[in-house]
Order: C-alpha cells, then structure tokens, then sequence
C-alpha cells in the first residue's frame, strides 16, 4: 500500500540510474524560398532608391552643421560657406590640425571676440 519508509540519516544504496533515450523532432523537409515576381522587384527597387535620395538631402545638411560645429569645437570662429567644395572654410586659412601648435589636449574653448 504505502512505501516503505526509510530512515534519511542511513546510507541509501545508489541505484544505477538508466539514461533516458533522447528523441530529436522531425525536421521539416526545406522549402525553397518563394521568388517575389520581377515586376514587385522592381517596383521595391525604384521606393528604396527614392528613400536613399531624400536622406541623402538631409545627411548633407546635417553633416554641415557637424562640420560646423567641429571647426567651433577646434577654436575656428570666422567661417563661410564653401558652395564649390560644399564645406566650411576659414578666412584665416589656418591649418585645422593646431595640436601640435597648442599642446596635446585643450579642454577649452576661447571666443575670438574675447581678445578683440
């Protein structure tokens, strides 16, 4: 009826335990992937391409103002729009790699109109 009781504080006998057979699943057989008609092809193409261009327009402008903001970050205040190199330029024509001339490492910015 009810299983023997054992006392816990004396040794058990180990009992060879017996492995457990392991069954993988059933694999599917592999289909090949649908082919998407040409003319959908096509058509997803030319939307791709037309979003790349309207970013594009917006990477420029952004990547202006970084440039921008990275010649204020070196010290270079007196800048001008450069339409045939698309860039900002200094009037200065001042090297924009000044490290060597300042030290290794500047944790400032000066404002030129300061020392006017």
């Amino acid at each position: 009826m009810y299983p023997a009781v054992t006392d816990p504080t004396q040794e058990q006998p180990e009992q060879a335990q017996t492995p457990k057979p392991t069954t993988t699943p059933p694999q599917a057989p592999q289909e090949e992937p649908e082919l998407v008609p040409e003319n959908v092809e096509v058509a997803l193409k030319a939307i791709y391409k037309e979003c790349e261009r309207e970013d594009a327009e917006i990477r420029q402008r952004h990547l202006g103002a970084w440039r921008q903001l990275q010649l204020y970050a070196k010290g270079i205040f007196d800048l001008f729009w450069d339409e045939t190199a698309h860039d900002w330029r200094s009037f200065t024509n001042e090297p924009e790699d000044d490290s060597n001339q300042y030290g290794e490492c500047c944790s400032c910015i000066v404002c030129k109109s300061a020392w006017n």
